[in-house]
C-alpha cells in the first residue's frame, strides 16, 4: 500500500516508503555505527574466543534494553496532529529494526554454546540497524525543514 506517491516528469513513480528504503540499502557502515552495533561486533569475537557466559550476559541485557525501549515507545500518546506520513514510516522503520535486531540477538543466543552464524546474525542486525538509523534520519529531516521553516517565517 502506497502512502506517497512521488512522481517526476517522466512518471516514475516511487512511493516515500521506497524512497527511505533505497536511502537504507545505500547507507555505508560508517553510518551504521552506534555502540550496541560495535559491542556485537565485539561479542560475536568474543563468543569466539571462549567467553559464551560473558556474551550470553550481554545479549540478554541488550535484549532487555531494546524490549524496554519498544514498550516505552508503545505506553507514549501520539496526539492526531502529530500523525503524518513520516511519523508512520517512523512507526513501521522502528519496529521492523527492533524485531530484526531481537531475532538477530535470538539467535546468537541460541548459538553461543554451539555454532554460531555470524554472517546470519550480522545480516539480520545489520538490516534492523539500517531501519533504526532511517528512523534518526527521517526525524533529522524532520526537525530540520521545521527549524527551516519557523526560520523563514519569521523573517
Amino acid at each position: 500500500m502506497s502512502l506517497v506517491t512521488l512522481s517526476s516528469p517522466k512518471a516514475n513513480h516511487q512511493t516515500l516508503e521506497d524512497a527511505w528504503l533505497q536511502r537504507a540499502d545505500q547507507l555505508g557502515l560508517a553510518q551504521l555505527d552506534s555502540p550496541v552495533w560495535n559491542d556485537l561486533h565485539d561479542a560475536l569475537h568474543a563468543v569466539g574466543s571462549g567467553y559464551h557466559q560473558a556474551v550470553k550476559e550481554w545479549i540478554h541485557l541488550v535484549e532487555d534494553r531494546f524490549l524496554a525501549t519498544w514498550e516505552s515507545y508503545e505506553s507514549g500518546d501520539v496526539l492526531d496532529e502529530e500523525v503524518s506520513t513520516e511519523s508512520v514510516l517512523c512507526h513501521r522503520f522502528l519496529m521492523e529494526g527492533v524485531e530484526l535486531w531481537l531475532s538477530a540477538l535470538a539467535d546468537f543466543r541460541d548459538s553461543v554454546d554451539d555454532r554460531v552464524d555470524r554472517d546470519s546474525i550480522l545480516k539480520q542486525a545489520e538490516a534492523g540497524q539500517r531501519f533504526l538509523v532511517l528512523v534518526q534520519l527521517i526525524n533529522d529531516e524532520a526537525e530540520s525543514v521545521t527549524n527551516n521553516f519557523l526560520s523563514w517565517a519569521r523573517n
